[in-house]
């Protein structure tokens, strides 16, 4: 004998506790869902908050925290492998940045302190760093190869000495 499945239909919905479709298939219902296996789902609007359970552990924990008004990602999301973002218009880090390939850091910010890592020799152009009034400055060793060429360039002192020497002799002092 052959089995005919025939699916339950309504044309103004389903209700049970705690579960109801409407006409339009919206569906309401009080608890969780629970899918063992895969769900495709085309849109999704959460209203309260989106959870998700281990499945080694069955632990469940937030995806998005909604404290305030302000909308972030769970503080339970850790060491993140984040493939796609778009356009990132503002990052605030409230804590020690580090940036690099394969534990290395090739930039890092450490309790307020920046440090750049490079193999390269590189430069910073149009960058300001530090307060906006000047500060005194101390270097074991500094080292200039060029002479100066124009009128706002920097002397070496071995450049003064000779000028100096050479208009001593020249002014006869």
């Amino acid at each position: 004998m052959t089995v005919e499945y025939s699916p339950l239909k309504s044309n103004n919905g389903f209700q049970s506790p705690g579960f109801s479709v409407d006409s339009s298939g919206n569906v309401t219902m009080d608890g969780n869902l629970l899918v063992d296996g895969d769900a495709t789902v085309n849109g999704v609007l959460f209203v309260d908050n989106i959870q998700f359970a281990d499945q080694e552990t069955g632990r469940i924990f937030n995806i998005i925290e909604d404290d305030d008004s302000v909308l972030t990602l769970s503080s339970t999301i850790t060491n993140s492998h984040l493939k796609n973002l778009g356009i990132l218009e503002k990052l605030e880090v409230d804590g020690d940045v580090y940036i690099g390939i394969a534990s290395t850091n090739f930039l890092s910010i450490d309790n307020g302190t920046l440090v750049i890592n490079s193999s390269e020799v590189g430069s910073l152009d149009n960058i300001e760093i530090g307060q906006n009034t000047p500060a005194d400055a101390a270097f074991v060793v500094a080292t200039a190869s060029s002479q100066p060429t124009d009128l706002n360039h920097l002397t070496r002192k071995d450049y003064v000495d000779t000028r100096v020497s050479a208009f001593a002799i020249a002014f006869g002092a």
